[in-house]
C-alpha cells in the first residue's frame, strides 16, 4: 500500500492509528487485525511502527479498541512451573481424548503454540521427558538401531 507524505505528528494521535487500521482490516479483507509481519509485508509497515510506539498496550490494546476478542488465553508465567505445563497437557489430553502427548504441530493446530514452544524451551528434557512423565514408551527411530548396529558390525570386524 504505502503511505504517502503524512503530517508531522500523524502517528501520534491514536484515532489516526486506529483508522488506518481499520482501512487496512478492510483492504486486506480481514475480520482480525494481522499480526506485524503480514502487516509489513502488505505495505503497512508505517501502521504496525506506530502501534508499537504510541498505542497503549500495543497489538492488543489496538486490537481491544477495535472490538476484536483477545486470544490470549493464558499468561506466559503459568509455564514456568512444570507441574502447570503437566496439568495444562493433560487437559488437552481429556479434552480431545488422546492417549497420547499431543505433538507440537498438533498443539500449534488447536491454538496451543505458546504451551508446544514452553516444552521445548522450559520442561526439563523438553518432550521426551514428559511423554515418560506420561507413562509413554519412548522408541528409538528404527534407522537409529540400524545405524548402531551397522557401527558395532565394522567395529567387532575390526579386532
Amino acid at each position: 500500500m504505502g503511505y504517502k507524505s503524512l503530517l508531522r505528528g500523524y502517528w501520534n494521535k491514536l484515532e489516526n492509528i486506529l483508522a488506518e487500521a481499520k482501512r487496512a482490516k478492510r483492504k486486506l479483507k480481514v475480520k482480525r487485525l494481522p499480526n506485524s509481519n503480514i502487516l509489513r509485508g502488505a505495505g503497512y509497515s508505517s501502521l504496525t511502527q506506530a502501534i508499537y510506539n504510541y498505542y497503549p498496550n500495543k497489538y492488543d490494546g489496538l486490537r481491544k479498541d477495535l472490538g476484536e476478542v483477545s486470544t490470549h488465553r493464558r499468561k506466559s508465567y503459568r509455564y514456568f512451573n512444570p507441574k502447570n505445563i503437566e496439568k495444562e497437557v493433560a487437559r488437552i489430553m481429556k479434552e480431545k481424548k488422546l492417549s497420547l502427548v499431543p505433538s507440537a504441530d498438533f498443539l500449534r493446530e488447536i491454538g496451543e503454540g505458546s504451551l508446544a514452544t514452553t516444552i521445548y524451551v522450559r520442561y526439563p528434557g523438553a518432550y521426551g521427558a514428559l511423554r515418560e512423565h506420561f507413562g509413554e514408551e519412548i522408541m528409538d527411530k528404527p534407522s537409529d538401531n540400524k545405524m548402531l548396529e551397522g557401527l558395532l558390525r565394522k567395529y567387532a570386524s575390526e579386532e
